[in-house]
This record gives structure tokens, sequence and C-alpha cells, in this order.
């Protein structure tokens, strides 16, 4: 480029300026390409510094999270049978002591190089539970469910820890378990998918986190206590599903409407729902069928079947807070249907 076409290019620059770049010397030339391959150098150390510095750090050592149930081995002591966290069943069980259940599968953590692990939950609660080597079937409970008659065992002594419980140390005492409960009126208000978070902090200040979702969707079976009206005597569960039963769908939030014919299935919140069509019997005269209400992500949902003519139309509907169950809200809505049902006066 001449040098009038640079200084149009530049923008009237001082001419002895165009004249100096237009006369370096092959030594500058070569100068400056050896800066500008040291400066590249330098930018790519730099940004190699950067990206190490930003990377997530490795954990120090290995951290697993493993399940165990309670059984009985041939002498009739008490063992713990590995479970799979993963798999899914059509039945579980558990232990209610009249306020709160808890979910038969105990939790234990390996490692290597661990410090301490943190277990939260965003729902429920934890308990733990000291099973001693040896321990006699006497000082548990038992019972058999579901058409495999399938043996559940369970203690009954729960140590209450909290919605968040730090444990310390690279391993945990022999035959203690962490057990995963909730604050609940009935086995229905137990949670479908209750979440666990364990957090291991390793020895160097490294983290590993494993997030846990149990699968609560087969049938519940309870030992222990239920819990009663203190007015009647009767099980909670009854005025429950009395009250659900009844309550004014269009009080609720409708969130999904379809078509079905032989399965209806809904994902929410990362947990689906698959709910077998009833059978025809099964209606009300208005062509209406509730199954049981499901907790999902701490909400309750009601799940409506209505034939209409040779169609089944699904529905799921969501139950405002304000209008869960409680003895306060049954006792508007049945002094409601008390005065609806009431002749009306002349």
């Amino acid at each position: 480029m001449r040098r009038e076409e640079l200084s149009k290019a530049v923008g009237n620059i001082d001419p002895k300026f165009i004249l100096e770049a237009e006369t370096y010397s092959w030594k500058r030339r070569r100068l400056g390409k050896v800066l500008r391959i040291c400066g590249a150098a330098a930018a790519v150390l730099c940004l190699t510094i950067l990206l190490h510095a930003l990377a997530p750090r490795q954990p120090m050592g290995i951290f697993t999270l493993k399940a165990y149930a309670l059984d009985l081995d041939q002498g009739g002591d008490v063992v713990l049978r590995e479970e799979d966290l993963l798999e899914t069943s059509d039945y579980w069980g558990g232990y209610c002591d009249g306020e709160r259940y808890y979910v038969n599968m105990g939790l234990r953590y390996e490692g290597t190089h661990l410090k301490s692990v943190t277990f939260t939950t965003e729902e429920g609660l934890f308990a733990q539970q000291q099973i001693i080597p040896g321990m006699s079937g006497d000082q548990v409970s038992k019972m058999y469910i579901g058409p495999e008659n399938r043996l559940i065992v369970f203690g009954e002594e729960f140590q209450l820890l909290g919605d968040t419980i730090t444990l310390e140390g690279a391993e945990m005492e022999e035959g203690l378990l962490l057990f995963w409960g909730i604050e609940a009126a009935s086995s229905d208000d137990i949670p479908k998918n209750p979440k666990i978070t364990a957090k291991a902090v390793f020895q160097d200040g490294s983290t590993q986190t494993m997030d846990v979702e149990l699968d609560l969707s087969g049938m519940a079976v309870f030992g222990g206590e239920i819990q009663r009206d203190p007015q009647d005597g009767m099980p909670v569960s009854y005025h429950q599903s009395h009250y659900y039963g009844s309550l004014p769908l269009e009080a609720c939030t409708l969130v999904d409407e379809q078509t079905v014919e032989e399965v209806y299935t809904y994902t929410l919140d990362d947990y689906t729902i698959t709910l077998q069509v009833p059978q025809a019997e099964s209606f009300d005269e208005d062509g209406l069928y509730r199954a049981r209400r499901l907790r999902i992500s701490g909400a309750f949902y009601l799940p409506v079947f209505q034939l209409e003519g040779d169609t089944c139309i699904a529905r799921l509907y969501k139950v405002p807070a304000d209008l869960e169950y409680s003895q306060e809200n049954a006792a508007l809505y049945q002094a409601q249907e008390q005065a609806d049902s009431s002749p009306s006066l002349p």
C-alpha cells in the first residue's frame, strides 16, 4: 500500500509514522514475529491455567450409597440384605409409630478418604436405627406382603434426626442404618417420589454429590399403629378418603385432560403417573370415578375418570394448599353438605 493510500485508510496521521511503518527492517520483522509467538505461547499458558482453575475439582476418593432391608437368616437372627435403590416393586412396607411413617429401606455409605457425608431431603425427615449383630428375630416386627408372601422385617425404635443430618468419618458405624420417613395422617399422604441428596466431603476438601429418588408408587403396607381421630376413634385415613372423595372438583385446578382406553399416563415433576382405567361397574351413576389421591412433590392430586358415551376422559386435578385435608376443612365441608341436604323452607 502506498503512503497516500495508507494515510487515507488510517485517517490523516503524522507522515513520519507512515514512513516508519513503510521502512521497518527485516530484523524488526523477525523480532516482531518472535514476540508474537512468545505472546501467543503466554496466552495459551494463561488460558490453560484459567481453565484448570475453573474446571470442577476431581474428588479425592470414592463414595457410594447403598440400601439395606432387614431380614432373617435361617437361624432366626436379624441380618441386613442389600437392596437395589433403582428397583421398583408393586409392594413396599414400613413402620408407623402413630405419627410418622418410615420406609423400610435403610441407607449406608461407603468410600475412601471421606471426611463427612451430609444427607438432606426436601420432604420428610431422617431417623436412624441401630441393628446389633446377632439380634434375635423376637426383637423386631414381621409381616408378609404381596402375592408372593414376601417377608418384611422392621425395627420399632427410631431416633429422629430432622431433614438434614451430617455423619462424620470414613464409614458408618457397624449396624447403623439411616431411614427416610414423614409425618403423615395416612399412607396416602406419603410422597410417591421423595428425593434424598447425599453430599460427601473428602479429606482434601473435594466433594461429590449423589441424588436419589425413591419410587413409592407401589402399594404400601405398614406395621405399627395408625393415626386415629381423637373425637370418634376412627382412622384419620377414613375421614381423609371421605373428604377428598367429596371435595368439589371445580375448587381444584385442572392439570391434565386426555381421552384414554386402557391406561392413563402422565408425567409430573419427573414422576410418571400410570393408572389402569377402571371397569365400567366401578363408575357411579353419573359416570364418574375418583381414584386414590396422589402426593407428588409436596402437593396433592386427584385422578378422575369420566364416562362420556363410549369415551372415557381422564382428568388430573391439583388440590390447592388451603383446601388440603384438616379437621377444620373437613368440619366446614361437612356442615356445607348438611346444609345442602336440608330441605329448604317455603
